[in-house]
């Protein structure tokens, strides 16, 4: 009995440490790196519009996401306030520390998940540590993504089916799904494994009942967010007969993320971009060892009924990455995702005895894979890329005039703009609103680049300019001249037009 107790206590004590683990790989340098980006400003303002304003956002909220996320955002930066000396912080950082929180839960989460089907303890430990020491995963989990959020609900939802023993859980289950969604949309391809389980889970008299049920409750909570807009006028295509025209659409906005799909084979792809330029330079080993994973759980499907984890959670969002753009982020998701998979192939082949010795050779690589890369991309808790972008927060405090107007990327919102004003009397601008949103660009400016005093470029800005449209603001830089710039890895470049 002693023996057993004792064995279970060092059990804990590894989760405990892995736990511990995660969160100081992703502590560590979180302020520095990697660079603020635009998003990240984005969701801080919007969850500080919520507590402020009651609005979804500070400027027009178009549904360019469901807003559960920013939500919780909101939520976590009403009980950090309490905390002492939490105003010096910038607004991005207090963000990041709670993206370092949801990413220990999350591998809590991943540990659970791959106890509850049986996963040999050893594995699930080789497992959280390959995830807390992985350079993707720690590079990714500390930003403010919405995916981070999605993917923990979407953990959250699968543990709770595996653990439920009532109806009650079940549907428990089916509302954090359901959540999940409204943080972000893309959380809808991990539905299809949720059903699978479920159809596991429920006795076969009942799955006639049990599954309708559960979608009902999906949908009752999403809806919310068609009901919010149907009665803000906003539901509709502003152009059509139903709509309203000049105002924000969230079928609009459904139509818009739809059409950003592209050939995953093309040479300018966003997927073969990301690949090329980030996932495999940070960790070859998730996204390699994952993909192969998911081929060699097809193998044993039929053998482990139980393991279907490896062949279907993954497949959903897979085939999204390969028919929508890809951007750089989307790989938040498949991190836990593939190294869940990974896990479950390690284990079929330790189950076979034809293969235990490939089970434990792949469980090596995938270690030694992590190592290798952690030590390649070191710079994760040395470099200092935020370091241009405060330096210019610091500049505008103190150098420009309070009836000026700025242009800025959006991650220097909040601490550049008094939180309680209203966008009409800031005078700091988020660019893409400077260059599409009529409330700006014509009432505020008057269509005339003459009337912006500043524009304060980024490396994000410049990317922007390239890819896309920017008359108005690309015509400002070009005629302007360079007053400061700040940083040098990401530096951010003060514009100013000439007075002659």
């Amino acid at each position: 009995m002693i023996w057993l107790r004792v064995k279970d206590f060092w059990k804990r004590m590894w989760l405990f440490w892995l736990l511990v683990l995660n969160t100081l790989t992703r502590s560590w340098n979180l302020f520095g790196y990697p660079v603020y980006t635009e998003d990240e400003g984005t969701y801080v303002s919007q969850a500080t519009a919520i507590l402020e304003h009651g609005d979804l956002a500070y400027y027009t909220y178009w549904y360019d996401h469901a807003p559960f996320g920013w939500m919780l955002l909101a939520v976590w930066q009403k009980l950090i306030g309490f905390w002492p000396g939490i105003e010096s912080l910038y607004s991005v950082d207090v963000g990041r520390i709670f993206m370092v929180l949801v990413s220990t839960v999350g591998l809590w989460l991943v540990l659970s998940i791959l106890r509850e089907i049986q996963v040999r303890s050893w594995v699930v430990q080789a497992t959280g540590l390959w995830l807390a020491i992985s350079p993707l995963a720690v590079y990714y989990q500390r930003t403010i993504f919405l995916d981070n959020l999605m993917i923990t609900l979407v953990f959250l939802g699968v543990y709770l089916l595996l653990v439920s023993q009532t109806g009650v859980q079940i549907l428990l289950s089916a509302a954090v799904f359901g959540l999940a969604i409204l943080t972000k949309e893309t959380a809808i391809f991990f539905l299809p494994f949720a059903l699978l389980l479920l159809k596991q889970k429920v006795r076969r008299v009942n799955w006639h009942f049990v599954v309708p049920l559960w979608l009902l409750v999906i949908g009752i909570i999403v809806g919310q967010y068609a009901v919010l807009a149907f009665l803000k006028g906003e539901f509709f295509p502003s152009e059509s007969w139903l709509g309203n025209p000049g105002r924000v659409s969230l079928l609009d906005a459904l139509l818009f993320q739809n059409n950003r799909n592209e050939y995953f084979w093309s040479e300018t792809s966003a997927l073969r971009n990301s690949l090329a330029t980030s996932w495999l330079l940070l960790d070859p080993g998730v996204v390699l060892f994952g993909l192969a994973s998911l081929l060699g759980n097809l193998y044993f499907y039929r053998r482990r009924q139980s393991l279907r984890f490896g062949l279907w959670f993954a497949g959903g969002y897979v085939f999204y990455l390969l028919k929508w753009q890809a951007l750089e982020w989307y790989i938040i998701p498949l991190i836990p995702v593939l190294v869940v998979s990974v896990a479950v192939w390690i284990e079929s082949l330790l189950s076979q005895q034809i293969t235990r010795y490939v089970g434990f050779a792949v469980s090596l690589l995938v270690l030694s894979t992590g190592l290798v890369f952690g030590g390649r991309n070191f710079q994760i808790y040395t470099a200092k890329h935020t370091v241009g972008q405060q330096e210019a927060i610091r500049w505008a405090r103190n150098n420009v005039a309070a009836d000026e107007f700025v242009v800025i990327d959006n991650y220097a919102f909040l601490d550049l703009n008094p939180k309680e004003g209203e966008v009409a009397n800031f005078q700091y601008h988020y660019f893409w609103k400077v260059e599409r949103d009529p409330q700006i660009r014509e009432g505020m400016l008057a269509n005339q680049r003459e009337n912006i005093d500043y524009v304060f470029v980024t490396q994000a800005m410049e990317n922007a300019f390239e890819k896309y449209d920017f008359e108005f603001l690309e015509g400002y830089v070009e005629e302007a001249k360079v007053v400061t710039k700040f940083g040098e890895a990401y530096p951010v470049t003060v514009y100013q037009l000439s007075e002659e």
